[in-house]
């Protein structure tokens, strides 16, 4: 019933629980691994009862005087990870009452990275788009602090880089004019808590993504989309720079958003920036049908074949017109739809 992914398959698991739970029979009763499982059929379902439903059963669970049914970590994050799917407008504050729960550890389960990274998602597709960047600053502080006082080692060793990278994210859907300042402020105490050993938080090629896509929607007159450009700039060059940042599909689409979004095609300053963005571009072997899509989408056309070395209308060039050694890290959806690379090899 959990993989039905229905409603009516979710009320049905909920209502075979509740026999199970009403029954007699000791071998019927119901285990941590029943209510999980029941949670994980309603966030499945897409119903509009889900938010209560998993909250409901999850206070069953906590209210319970048998301790074979007393939440564990898989239990909270599945209720989160519903709340986060549900996009409800009280997902957010439910979260954060969850998360205050395990902080407080009552059943001894502390909220692991994907618990944040829910509530995270929660802040995100909050309806009061202005609050979203504060509401993320709040829980990344109250993060680092539970996390700082964690005297288990083992949490120590897990990732929380997912936390950050939604954060950031949330910066781009959020209300802030000045989303670049906002997502540079998020990924310096990234890297902070992970420099500290706060975290273990390292910035992964999705961070950058998020981050300069981030930056691309910030709001303002000439100077600051200028300056939002520069820090969306810097950000690519440090991820071209790293060690064990590979850059990715996503990577020069979200910067040539940035230059549709910043810059002003009618200036040759900027036009020459664009191009500095595109030889990049080439030098990673990253040019792919996305990325021609996406530049000529706000492009002059006559630009666009300077860039390209083309005599040819933009639209009718193909990827196998151009260079091997300009698209020779690009991704092919092969093998079940998996994105495989393919290795740097002439035809």
């Amino acid at each position: 019933l959990a993989s039905c992914k229905s409603a009516i398959a979710a009320s049905q698991a909920e209502k075979l629980l509740r026999s199970m739970a009403s029954s007699n029979d000791h071998g019927m009763t119901p285990n941590v691994s029943s209510y999980t499982a029941v949670i994980s059929a309603w966030a499945k379902s897409g119903a509009r009862e889900t938010v209560d439903r998993v909250e409901r059963l999850l206070l069953d669970m906590e209210r319970s005087d048998t301790g074979s049914v007393a939440p564990n970590v898989m239990s909270y994050s599945t209720v989160l990870n519903a709340l986060a799917k549900s996009k409800d407008p009280s997902s957010m504050e439910r979260s954060m009452r969850i998360l205050q729960r395990m902080e407080n550890e009552q059943f001894d389960v502390r909220p692991n990275s994907y618990c944040y990274a829910s509530a995270m998602e929660c802040i995100s597709t909050s309806p009061n788009k202005k609050m979203i960047c504060d509401h993320a600053l709040t829980l990344l502080r109250r993060m680092t602090d539970y996390q700082s006082v964690d005297k288990n080692d083992q949490n120590k060793n897990e990732s929380f880089t997912v936390v950050f990278n939604t954060a950031i994210k949330a910066v781009e859907r959020s209300g802030e004019r000045r989303k670049d300042q906002v997502a540079f402020h998020f990924l310096t105490m990234m890297k902070e808590c992970h420099k500290d050993g706060i975290l273990n938080a390292p910035p992964s090629v999705r961070t950058y993504n998020a981050f300069i896509r981030s930056c691309a929607f910030t709001d303002g007159g000439r100077n600051e989309r200028s300056e939002a450009f520069n820090t969306a700039v810097e950000a690519l060059e440090e991820m071209r720079a790293l060690e064990g940042v590979e850059l990715d599909m996503y990577t020069y689409p979200a910067a040539f958003r940035a230059c549709q979004e910043l810059l002003l095609i009618n200036c040759e300053e900027d036009l020459e920036r664009m191009r500095n963005i595109f030889e990049s571009c080439c030098e990673d072997g990253l040019v792919d049908a996305l990325v021609l899509k996406n530049m000529s989408n706000f492009l002059p056309q006559a630009f666009m074949m300077s860039l390209l070395r083309t005599r040819k209308v933009p639209a009718s060039v193909r990827l196998k017109d151009l260079p091997h050694s300009w698209r020779r890290n690009i991704y092919s959806a092969k093998h079940s739809g998996r994105k495989t690379r393919l290795r740097n090899r002439t035809k």
